[in-house]
């Protein structure tokens, strides 16, 4: 039987998924660091729609997570400093999802259940959801104008690279650090196909299951 899935914001679905969320951190990371789960409430609490979740209809589990936190614009620049700490990440620089204006994210992480064979829909969906509510967001007036990530593996650098975030810089840890401009540009213009999308989740599977990440 084919799982089915649903895609929803933190806003709609509520904090019950926090907990597994940062299970499949944990496990996707393998010994990086994840925020507490103290943290997860204060930036869910800050902003519920930092969270995008895939929730397994059957189990009602959680089973992949995209982590991408509105923040202020006097902020963005740190996101990008080579020696960020996420743990900076906290309710006084969280910006709203909604009100109209200029938006800056920082793309913090997207996860999948390392176990599931349904990793290529369940990270597609995860996506899809990110972008048509970005895309609402648009309409309502709020412009997504810059986004920053930091890659921790080539899994991951992989996956900034699809979304069309390009590599600014090394972070002292050594790990990759990515910035977008004009979201609204590179993203909603949908400059990738999903025949391309599948494409490379697939390719980033693989890397995952080799031991590339």
């Amino acid at each position: 039987m084919k799982n089915h899935y649903d895609f929803v914001t933190g806003e709609e679905y509520g904090e019950l998924p926090l907990l597994g969320a940062i299970n499949l951190a944990v496990e996707t990371y393998r010994g990086e660091h994840v925020f507490s789960h103290s943290k997860h409430i204060e930036i869910f609490k800050a902003n519920p729609n930092s969270f995008f979740f895939a929730m397994d209809t059957l189990t009602k589990k959680v089973v992949g997570c995209i982590v991408a936190i509105p923040v202020k614009d006097d902020f963005f620049n740190r996101t990008i400093s080579p020696d960020f700490n996420e743990d900076e990440l906290s309710k006084d620089v969280i910006a709203s999802s909604k009100s109209p204006g200029v938006r800056k994210l920082y793309f913090c992480s997207i996860t999948c259940d390392q176990k599931s064979s349904d990793r290529v829909r369940i990270l597609s969906g995860l996506m899809r959801k990110f972008i048509s509510f970005y895309g609402e967001r648009l309409l309502e007036g709020c412009k997504v104008t810059e986004v920053s990530a930091m890659a921790v593996s080539a899994a991951g650098a992989h996956l900034c690279e699809m979304m069309g975030l390009t590599k600014i810089s090394e972070h002292q840890d050594g790990h990759s650090v990515y910035k977008l401009s004009n979201l609204s540009k590179k993203i909603y213009d949908n400059h990738l196909t999903n025949v391309q999308k599948n494409v490379v989740l697939r390719d980033v599977i693989r890397r995952t299951r080799t031991g590339a990440a």
